[in-house]
């Protein structure tokens, strides 16, 4: 019996928190809420409480990826069974399938969540130690954080503490990122050559991950790519069930996320939503393999199940987590249950309206005209439901762009960028669609303009905790080349030649984009300014995946007015430009490849280090044997592959779902002899994390990716790039 229950006695506190956050079983539920209907004292700390939750509901806002929808039905054309998102490793993001919003839903219900960790390691052996005081600190505690430095800090006298504080979780719409919030406190040496800091933990942040660099961002230490972390404890003194949560969330690594998700149902057996985030990270790190993990979840669901429906629950967030739940296991029956349960009882609920706004836009076929007749349909479902889902803002706004109704785009626009609390990518997209059009272009040009605002990378809020300030550059870079193109190409319209030039010229200054390239040649061209179109045209036939016949073509558009040595000389510039260009946007990531098993459609095994061997090595996730459409396009890899070929270059495909006895057959079938791998254990998903479909990487010959989510266009490049690096023997 619990103690609150005897005359005179109260819950404990840790148990008031459950209780606010609903998090509680529905026993303990009822019998907490009958206790705080006679004790205001109970009452008044559960307000308390619940008012911190309000603070982190009114903290910034979700930034999403701008071409989200484009990407979800490219590839539920493909039959995906799961795209999940990666966290802190680069410009890519999340890439959530229709059918999978309730992962998205679980990942937001984490991500927004929080947690201050102590652990203390030591990284590798370049790296220093943080450790704090106290270890496990309460929200609103003051924290000392001590470094002992790594050798790439001898001599300085300052370094910088970098920390994102995260909130408890909050509820914001799915399919959406959480707005960074990072602080920078200066760490100054002491005699002992330690560097000192004491902050003050904001009150309502339960968790936070923390870095330390150099006053320039150049040089960082992030605890070998983990990133140090500090939870908050509750009035035990043992981590609490918030900041188990947001670990389960916030940590680097599916590994480490669901080692977090594994001590959360440890700690708080009870609590639905923590059995929920274990079933969801056991089936991204873990897949089909650990099938005590899976038998266990669907005790746990049993359980709930049978408890929610004896009790009649009404409780949104409890109908929730059995629906999503129920999903993750592929349990059809209760997830069918707990849909027309919501859609019967809180059919204006979150959830509900999420359900009825994906089953009316599943109901519309993908192509462009379909989604402009679609348009009427849609303005009812925003009446309907409102600012409650993004997803369907998104088709509007695209199915606006395909109408070509610049009235319509600007409606949408302002309903995405509401619901995108106007995310520079949202300002990007829309205003790239305004300027298109006479009578919204200045609105269009406003807003690309605002992107071009100075941003300090030093001190920029929205560079990463692993991110040096040179690699923060480079994104900025590309988003101001891709304003200053939509710019330029307004302008044009506009007849301003003389201006439009001079800002598509400053929109190819950096970064490698041959689309770019070629469409400033034309707009050159037409202006008539034959050198630019020269230096844009070379660029192009520099990319070794443009067709050879392209030089020729682009020399008879030029015209007499550039000689055959000017032309001859741009082509040669043009190729060492190439080179400069892609390395800029390298990186250097290890890979233990020899720890990467994987299947071949045969049935045979190897290590991605044998397969790769010393060379060069494309690797594209999202083969799918099962359906005729495969997400990654098998023809496509077959035709690069033996591009690359006499660069001794090898291209490797991984599929999205396991080896079946009949992979060899499907292959056949389909007459593309490619490699396909299968990568049951989740080896290479982790290795590489790749939790999404189609992603593209490139490892050179030394076994290190070099480039991450590239572009299918850019592969080519990339791969001729790396063959002229020295490079180790290839065996």
């Amino acid at each position: 019996m619990h103690s609150f229950r005897v005359p005179g006695l109260h819950p404990r506190s840790t148990m008031l928190n459950r209780y606010a956050d609903r998090t509680l079983g529905t026993h303990d539920m009822r019998a907490v809420g009958q206790h705080l209907i006679g004790c205001t004292a109970c009452r008044a700390r559960v307000d308390r409480i619940r008012q911190l939750g309000d603070l982190a509901r009114a903290e910034p806002a979700p930034v999403p990826t701008s071409a989200m929808l484009g990407r979800i039905i490219a590839r539920r054309e493909g039959g995906e069974r799961v795209i999940l998102p990666v966290a802190d490793v680069g410009p890519a993001r999340r890439f959530p399938a229709w059918h999978m919003l309730g992962a998205a839903a679980v990942v937001l219900a984490i991500g927004g969540a929080a947690v201050f960790s102590s652990r203390t390691a030591t990284a590798a052996s370049d790296d220093g130690t943080l450790t704090f005081a106290p270890a496990l600190p309460h929200a609103g505690a003051e924290v000392e954080a001590v470094y002992r430095p790594s050798a790439r800090f001898t001599g300085d006298s300052v370094l910088v503490l970098r920390a994102r504080f995260v909130a408890a979780a909050r509820d914001v719409p799915p399919d959406f990122e959480p707005a960074p919030a990072i602080q920078r406190m200066a760490m100054t040496r002491r005699g002992d050559g330690t560097f000192h800091v004491r902050f003050t933990l904001p009150p309502v942040a339960v968790y936070a991950v923390l870095a330390v660099e150099d006053t320039g961002a150049q040089r960082l230490d992030t605890h070998g790519g983990r990133l140090w972390e500090l939870l908050t404890s509750d009035e035990a003194g043992d981590p609490g069930y918030q900041a188990l949560l947001a670990a389960s969330g916030g940590r680097v690594g599916w590994d480490a996320r669901h080692e977090a998700a594994r001590a959360l149902v440890a700690h708080f057996p009870d609590s639905l939503d923590a059995w929920r985030t274990l079933t969801f990270l056991n089936a991204v790190a873990r897949g089909e393999s650990d099938t005590a993990s899976i038998a266990a979840s669907r005790r746990a669901l049993a359980r709930f199940d049978s408890a929610a429906r004896r009790d009649g629950t009404t409780d949104v967030g409890t109908i929730s987590s059995l629906y999503w739940m129920a999903q993750g296991l592929r349990d059809s029956a209760r997830a069918t249950y707990w849909k027309a349960y919501v859609h019967r009882v809180a059919p204006r609920s979150r959830l509900g309206a999420q359900l009825h706004a994906v089953a009316a836009v599943e109901t519309i076929p993908r192509d462009a005209h379909s989604i402009v007749r679609a348009l009427p349909a849609l303005e009812q479902l925003w009446r309907d439901v409102g600012a409650i889902d993004p997803t369907f803002t998104t088709f509007g706004l695209q199915g606006a762009a395909a109408a070509k109704d610049p009235v319509a785009i600007a409606r949408w626009g302002r309903r995405y960028r509401d619901m995108t609390h106007d995310a520079r990518s949202s300002r990007q997209w829309v205003g790239g669609e305004l300027v298109k059009y006479a009578s919204s272009r200045q609105e269009g040009l406003a807003l690309l303009r605002s992107l071009l605002a100075p941003v300090d990378v030093v001190t920029d809020p929205r560079r990463r905790l692993r991110q040096a300030a040179n690699e923060r550059q480079r994104e900025l870079d590309e988003e101001h080349a891709v304003a200053l193109q939509g710019i330029g190409e307004g302008l044009l319209a506009d007849h301003q030649h003389d201006a439009a030039l001079d800002t598509l010229r400053l929109s190819a200054r950096t970064g490698w984009n041959v689309d770019r390239f070629r469409d400033i040649a034309a707009a050159a061209l037409s202006a008539g300014d034959t050198a630019d179109a020269a230096r844009m045209f070379a660029l192009v036939a520099a990319d070794p995946g443009v067709a050879v016949s392209f030089v020729d073509s682009a020399r008879t558009r030029l015209g007499a007015n550039v000689s055959s040595a000017e032309w001859q000389r741009a082509l040669s510039e043009s190729r060492v430009e190439l080179r400069k260009r892609i390395l800029a946007t390298s990186v250097h990531t290890p890979l233990r490849g020899e720890r990467v098993h994987l299947r071949s459609a045969s049935g045979a095994t190897e290590t991605f280090a044998q397969l790769s061997a010393g060379h060069v090595t494309v690797v594209a996730f999202g083969a799918d044997l099962n359906y005729k459409a495969s997400v990654v396009n098998l023809a496509e890899m077959q035709s690069l592959a033996a591009d690359i070929g006499a660069q001794h270059a090898r291209v490797v495909v991984i599929a999205l779902h396991p080896w079946s006895a009949g992979m060899l057959d499907s292959l056949r079938v389909r007459h593309t002899p490619i490699d396909v791998r299968f990568d049951d254990a989740h080896e290479a998903d982790r290795a590489f994390s790749a939790y999404g479909f189609p992603i593209y990487y490139v490892v050179d010959a030394s076994g290190t990716i070099r480039f991450a989510y590239s572009r299918v266009r850019d592969l080519r490049a990339q791969v001729a790039t790396l063959t002229t690096e020295p490079q180790v023997a290839r065996r």
